[in-house]
C-alpha cells in the first residue's frame, strides 16, 4: 500500500518504511568496546548519525531468520537480527576521526558478524502493513515509530494500513483553512452519521492537533493562526470507517499557511519546498472569505467588519491581482503532475454581517446549526447548491470567479461556516452553531466512489410518455455517458445541470 510521507511529500511502499535503529545498535556495540578511547569514538559517531540515522524497514527485518524460541502469533514475528557491519564499517570510514573505532572494527569483525540478538516484530491495530513496532524479546523498545526513507521523518500510525486520500488546504490569511478542517474533523468525530473520523492517540500530530485545535474549536473559541514553522502545520492522518463498506481509508491533511501567499505571489522558496506535495496531493480546498470576494479596502485597525473575521490589526485584505497571480502559480505547481486536481472552493465565514441576510437566503450561504448527516450524496441538490455560492461570488467579483475556473477546469463552490458566529479571544465558551462542514469531505467521497451517488434519471417509458427513475450508486457502478453526466455537474462545467 502506498502512503504520503507528511514530513516531504513523497509517495512511498508501506513494506519501505524504515525503523530508526541507531540509537539500538549503538547500545550493542558500545557493550562489546572494553577501550576508553575507543568507546569515546564509538559514542561521538553514533551521536553524529542521529541526523542520518541507520534504518531498517519492514521488508528487511521480515527476511531475518524466525526465532523459533519465540511465541509468534499472527500478528507479532520473532527473529534473529544480526549487526550490520559493512553498513557500520562504510559510515565509520566515511568521517576524519573515527581511527580507534575502526580499527576495532576489522580485528572484531568475526565476533561482530556472529552477534545475534532477537528481536520481536510487532503490529498493532489492522490494516495492510506487517509490523509498525520493534521491541526486544523482552518487550524493550527498539523502534517504537515507522519513518520516511527518504528525509527520515516520523509517519502517521495509519500510513499504508488502508487505501489513502492526501489533501491540501490553500488560500490567503486568515481564510479559516485549519479552522475549516478543524471544523469538518470535529464534526465527523463526534456526529452519528454512518462515516467516522479517527486519530492516532500515539501520535505526536495527533496530540498536537487535539491540544491547539480541537480543544480551541468544540468550546467555540478561536484557532490560533498557522505560522510557518514545521512543527506548527498540522500534517496528520486520520482513520476514516464507514458503516456500511468494509475497507477504511486514511484521510491525510497537509495545511500550508496562508502567510506563504501574500502580494508578491507564491514564493519560489516555497514551492520547492512542498514540491513534493504538489506532486503527489488528491484534492484542494481553497479558502475564501467575504471580505477577500468584496475586495473590502483598509486595515483591519480601522475597519470592525475585518476584526469580526479574525484579520489582524495591521492586515488588509489581499487584492485580486496578488489573488490572481497566487492562484496562477498554484495551478502551475500542480500542473506539473499533467493532472487536473479536484478543488473546492470553499466561501467560509458565510454567518457573518458582511452578507446581508437577504443574500444569506438567496444563495443559501448560511443557516445556524445546518450540517446535515448524509449517507448519499443528491447530484441535483449539490449542484443546485453550488451554483448558488457561485453565483454569490459572479455577483461581487467575476474576476477572481473567472482566473479561479481557467486555473481549475474540475471544481465546484461550497459555502460554510465553522462556528456559526464570530469567535472572539478571552471569552465564555459558547455552542457551535456550525453550517456545512461536512459537505466539502462528502464531495470528495463522492469522487473517490466511497459515498453513493442519488441521481434522478429520466426514461422513456410507453407510447413515449416520460419516466423518472432514481438510481443510488457509487460513481464507478453508472454506465460511462451517465458517469460522464455526474462529473459534469460535480465539477459545476455547465451553466445548467443536465444528465
Amino acid at each position: 500500500m502506498r502512503c504520503m510521507c507528511p514530513n516531504c511529500g513523497r509517495k512511498i511502499d508501506s513494506s519501505h518504511l524504515t525503523f530508526d535503529f541507531t540509537e539500538y545498535i549503538g547500545n550493542e556495540i558500545k557493550k562489546m568496546v572494553t577501550d576508553g578511547e575507543t568507546r569515546a569514538d564509538c559514542e561521538a559517531l553514533f551521536n553524529d548519525w542521529q541526523e542520518t540515522p541507520l534504518l531498517e524497514n519492514e521488508e528487511t527485518l521480515y527476511s531475518y531468520p524466525s526465532d523459533l524460541n519465540g511465541n509468534g502469533g499472527v500478528k507479532e514475528k520473532y527473529v534473529r537480527y544480526q549487526l550490520p557491519y559493512d553498513r557500520i564499517l562504510k559510515r565509520a570510514k566515511s568521517g576524519s576521526r573515527n581511527t580507534k573505532f575502526i580499527q576495532w572494527m576489522e580485528k572484531n569483525r568475526e565476533r561482530i558478524e556472529k552477534k545475534e540478538m532477537s528481536l520481536w516484530l510487532r503490529k498493532t491495530g489492522d490494516g495492510d502493513i506487517k509490523v509498525n513496532q520493534v521491541l526486544t524479546k523482552d518487550g524493550e523498545p527498539v523502534a517504537m515509530v515507522r519513518r520516511c526513507p527518504e528525509c527520515y521523518g516520523v509517519m502517521s500510525y495509519w500510513a499504508g494500513r488502508y487505501p489513502e486520500i492526501a489533501l491540501t488546504v490553500l488560500g490567503g490569511p486568515r481564510t479559516s483553512k485549519s479552522t475549516t478542517l478543524t471544523a469538518c474533523a470535529y464534526a465527523f468525530m463526534t456526529g452519528n452519521g454512518d462515516i467516522r473520523w479517527e486519530g492516532a492517540k500515539d501520535d505526536k500530530m495527533w496530540q498536537f492537533f487535539q491540544k491547539n485545535y480541537l480543544d480551541y474549536y468544540r468550546k467555540g473559541l478561536p484557532i490560533k493562526p498557522t505560522d510557518d514553522q514545521d512543527d506548527k502545520i498540522p500534517k496528520i492522518s486520520f482513520k476514516v470507517t464507514f458503516k456500511n463498506r468494509n475497507t477504511p481509508i486514511c484521510l491525510t491533511f497537509v495545511d500550508i499557511p496562508g502567510e506563504f501567499n501574500g502580494d508578491q505571489g507564491v514564493n519560489q522558496k516555497v514551492y520547492q519546498k512542498y514540491k513534493n506535495y504538489y506532486d503527489n496531493i488528491d484534492f484542494i480546498w481553497y479558502c475564501t472569505d467575504p471580505a477577500e470576494i468584496r475586495q473590502l479596502e483598509g486595515k483591519a485597525a480601522e475597519m470592525e467588519q475585518l476584526q469580526s473575521l479574525g484579520y489582524e490589526r495591521d492586515q488588509e485584505i489581499v487584492k485580486n491581482p496578488s489573488l490572481v497571480s497566487n492562484m496562477r502559480n498554484l495551478s502551475g505547481f500542480f500542473a506539473c503532475a499533467e493532472r487536473h486536481v479536484p478543488v473546492v472552493y470553499i466561501l467560509g465565514k458565510t454567518d457573518s454581517d458582511i452578507i446581508s441576510e437577504d443574500e444569506k437566503q438567496e444563495f443559501g450561504l448560511f443557516k445556524a446549526g445546518i450540517d446535515p448527516v448524509q449517507d448519499v450524496l443528491d447530484v441535483r441538490r449539490f449542484y443546485d447548491q453550488s451554483k448558488k455560492v457561485r453565483s454569490y461570488i459572479d455577483k461581487h467579483n467575476r474576476q477572481l470567479l473567472e482566473e479561479f475556473e481557467n486555473d481549475f477546469p474540475d471544481r465546484c463552490y461550497i459555502a460554510v461556516s465553522a462556528y456559526g458566529f464570530y469567535p472572539k479571544k478571552n471569552r465564555e465558551e459558547r455552542e457551535l452553531c456550525s453550517f456545512n462542514c461536512r459537505m466539502p469531505f462528502y464531495w470528495m467521497l463522492a469522487l473517490r466512489n466511497c459515498l453513493d451517488i442519488r441521481l434522478v434519471v429520466e426514461k422513456r417509458g410507453f407510447f413515449g410518455r416520460i419516466q423518472w427513475e432514481e438510481q443510488v450508486h457509487a460513481l464507478g457502478v453508472f454506465p460511462g455517458n451517465i458517469r460522464e453526466g455526474i462529473l459534469n455537474n460535480l465539477y459545476m462545467h455547465g451553466s445548467n445541470y443536465r444528465i
